[in-house]
């Protein structure tokens, strides 16, 4: 997949933190974001992974799991459309607490936390 059209940027802007950055900002995340698409059972990352980048989800949906117990992981949530993830452990630097894996199948936007630094260092106003 690739870059981000029109209606992908409507969604992705619609709310939350992209929301509220000015446009010029907000197009520089654009250009940041990889869209991506997974089948159901995909893992996009483990408890205990380092963070490596934010995702919002832009179709289908998204299990968030706790660590494997001896009964199995515990769903502690299913997220839809336009919910951002990830973000807790960019700015904090923690690894991972949660298990993030497609419920059904996805489609996605990805940003890396190494464009995610570039973006905040370039732009301190973010």
């Amino acid at each position: 997949m690739g870059m981000v059209d029109r209606t992908t940027r409507q969604l992705l802007e619609a709310e939350g933190w992209l929301s509220l950055l000015p446009v010029h900002l907000r197009e520089k995340v654009f250009d940041a974001c990889k869209i991506r698409s997974a089948d159901e059972g995909k893992i996009l990352y483990h408890a205990g992974d380092p963070p490596d980048g934010l995702y919002c989800l832009l179709s289908g949906c998204l299990r968030m799991d706790t660590v494997q117990s001896a009964h199995g992981p515990t769903m502690l949530s299913l997220f839809h459309a336009r919910s951002w993830l990830g973000e807790i452990e960019i700015f904090s630097g923690m690894d991972r607490v949660v298990t993030l894996l497609a419920h059904r199948p996805i489609k996605y936007a990805y940003i890396s936390a190494t464009d995610l630094e570039d973006l905040a260092k370039d732009n301190p106003e973010m």
